[in-house]
C-alpha cells in the first residue's frame, strides 16, 4: 500500500515541506490548505500601476536556505535592495540609524556619538558597556532586558525595540533571546563585552559588504508560484479551500499551521502537546501600501523607510519606502506602513478606511507626505505573528516531546516553532519533511 503523507497549511512551510518530501519519498502527498489561494502571509497585488508584495519583500541572506532553495527552483537570479540604511523617528524627527548595528544592537559603540537618537547621558551610559565586568550569559532572557543592562534603557527602547520589535511585532521585554537572534544569543554567551562579541559579525572594513536580503526577481510570489509548479510537476496533491476539522488520515502528518489552529488539531491525540502550543501568543498586524502620484519626491532618498519605537505613540510602527528600494517598481512612490503589534490588540478594529487614514496622516505628519495618494491598499494578518517569549525553546522542547509520546506520526514546522524570517521556515519545513519521509 501507498504511504500517504498529509500536510496541513499551504504557505511557505507547508509548500517548502511537500516539495522536500516528493524528493525523498515515493508516497502520496496531500496539502491541505484553508484558503482559496497558496502561499500564506507571501504573496503580491496590484498596487498603482506596480504589482508589489503584499507582505514579506525579501529573506535574509546571513544563512542559504532561501538562495539555496531559489536555485534548485530555477530562480536564482536575486535582486537586494537599492537602498541599505533605515531610519527612526526620535526627537520629533527622522533620524538616520547608527551604523555598527547587528540586528539593533550596538557592535560599535562609539558610532553612537554621531547620531541624534539618544541623549547625552544615553550616549555615555551606551558608550560604557565595553567597560563592564559581566558574566556569559548562560540563561534566556528577554532581549530588551538585556540591551538596556548593558547598554541603558535609551538604546533598548529607542534603537533595539523599533527594529527587533518589528520583526514580529512583538515586545522586546518579552522577546527571548535564545530564540529569537540566534547571532545575538551566541554573542552573548561569548565571554567579554557583548559589542566586541558582536563586532565579529560586522562586514570587514573597506571590504565591498555583501547584500543582506535578496528577493526573486519576479517578487516573493515567483516564490511560491514555482513551488507549485514543482510539486504539480511531481503529482503532490494541492487543495485549496479545505480546512481541516481534525487531523487528516495518513500516515504521517505534517502541521505547519499557525500555534492556535495547530492546538486545536491536536486537542484529542495529544492535550498535553495542544496546550503548550495553545500557550504561543500571536500578534496582529497589517500592512497598509499607498502609491503616491509620480514626480512625488520620496522624503529621504538614501534610506529605505523609517521605524517608529513605541514610546512615540503612533499609529505606524514603521514606513518603507518600496519604490526606492525596489527601482523597479516604477514612477510612483510606493509606501508600505505597518500597524499593530502584540500590545496593540485593537489595532486592526476599524475599517480599512481608517486604517488609510491612520496611515497617511502619520506619513504627512512625521515624513512630510501630504501629497494625496493615487491608490491604496490594506492587508490584514490576524492572529499571524508569533511570540518567542523568554523560555520559547524549552517550551518547544517539551512540546515535541509530548508530541512524541502522545502522537508519533505528527511533525510540526513554522514560524511558531523555532522559524524567526523565511529561511529558518524553509530549514525547520525540510527538516520535518525528512522525519516524515524516513522515519
Amino acid at each position: 500500500m501507498t504511504r500517504r503523507i498529509a500536510i496541513v497549511g499551504g504557505g511557505l512551510s507547508g509548500l517548502v515541506a511537500a516539495h522536500e518530501c516528493s524528493k525523498l519519498s515515493d508516497a502520496s502527498i496531500t496539502v491541505f490548505e484553508s484558503a482559496e489561494r497558496f502561499g500564506g502571509k507571501i504573496s503580491s497585488s496590484p498596487l498603482g500601476a506596480s504589482i508589489v508584495d503584499d507582505g514579506a519583500d525579501a529573506f535574509l541572506l546571513r544563512t542559504s536556505a532561501g538562495s539555496d532553495l531559489c536555485q534548485e527552483l530555477g530562480i536564482g537570479e536575486l535582486r537586494s535592495p537599492a537602498t541599505h540604511h533605515a531610519g527612526v523617528w526620535a526627537n520629533d524627527a527622522i533620524q538616520p540609524m547608527p551604523d555598527g548595528l547587528v540586528l539593533g544592537v550596538p557592535a560599535r559603540v562609539e558610532a553612537l556619538r554621531s547620531s541624534n537618537i539618544l541623549s547625552e547621558e544615553g550616549i555615555e551610559r551606551a558608550c560604557a558597556e565595553p567597560t563592564l565586568d559581566v558574566d556569559p550569559v548562560l540563561h534566556d532572557c528577554s532581549i530588551g532586558a538585556l540591551v538596556a543592562e548593558r547598554f541603558g534603557r535609551e538604546v533598548a527602547d529607542r534603537i533595539t525595540a523599533p527594529l527587533l520589535g518589528g520583526i514580529a511585532a512583538g515586545n522586546l521585554y518579552s522577546m527571548s533571546l535564545w530564540a529569537t537572534v540566534p547571532v545575538l544569543a551566541a554573542a552573548a554567551r561569548t565571554p567579554g563585552a557583548w559589542s566586541q562579541n558582536l563586532s565579529r559579525s560586522l562586514p570587514v572594513a573597506n571590504g565591498t559588504p555583501s547584500p543582506a536580503f535578496g528577493a526573486p526577481r519576479g517578487g516573493m510570489s515567483a516564490l511560491i508560484e514555482r513551488l507549485i509548479e514543482a510539486l504539480q510537476a511531481r503529482g503532490v496533491e494541492l487543495l485549496t479551500g479545505h480546512p481541516c476539522a481534525e487531523l487528516p488520515e495518513a500516515d504521517r502528518v505534517i502541521l505547519t499551521t499557525p500555534a492556535w489552529e495547530s492546538a486545536r488539531l491536536l486537542a484529542a491525540s495529544a492535550p498535553l502537546a495542544a496546550a503548550l502550543l495553545g500557550q504561543i501568543r500571536h500578534a496582529s498586524m497589517a500592512f497598509i501600501g499607498l502609491a503616491y502620484p509620480p514626480g512625488t519626491a520620496t522624503p529621504d532618498p538614501t534610506s529605505s523607510g523609517f521605524l517608529v519605537p513605541r514610546t512615540a505613540n503612533r499609529s505606524i510602527t514603521a514606513a518603507s519606502w518600496s519604490s526606492q528600494k525596489w527601482p523597479h517598481l516604477g514612477q510612483e512612490l510606493i509606501v508600505r506602513a505597518s500597524i499593530g503589534h502584540i500590545d496593540a490588540p485593537d489595532a486592526l478594529g476599524g475599517s480599512d478606511e481608517d486604517l488609510v487614514a491612520q496611515a497617511r496622516a502619520d506619513l504627512a505628519d512625521m515624513a512630510g507626505l501630504s501629497a494625496t495618494p493615487v491608490d491604496a491598499r490594506v492587508r490584514r494578518y490576524p492572529r499571524s505573528f508569533p511570540q518567542f517569549d523568554v523560555g520559547h525553546l524549552d517550551r518547544i522542547t517539551e512540546l515535541r516531546h509530548h508530541l512524541r509520546v502522545e502522537a508519533p506520526t505528527v511533525s510540526l514546522c513554522g514560524m511558531a516553532v523555532q522559524g524567526v524570517g523565511i529561511p529558518a521556515c524553509i530549514e525547520q519545513a525540510q527538516t520535518a519533511a525528512r522525519q516524515a519521509s524516513t522515519e
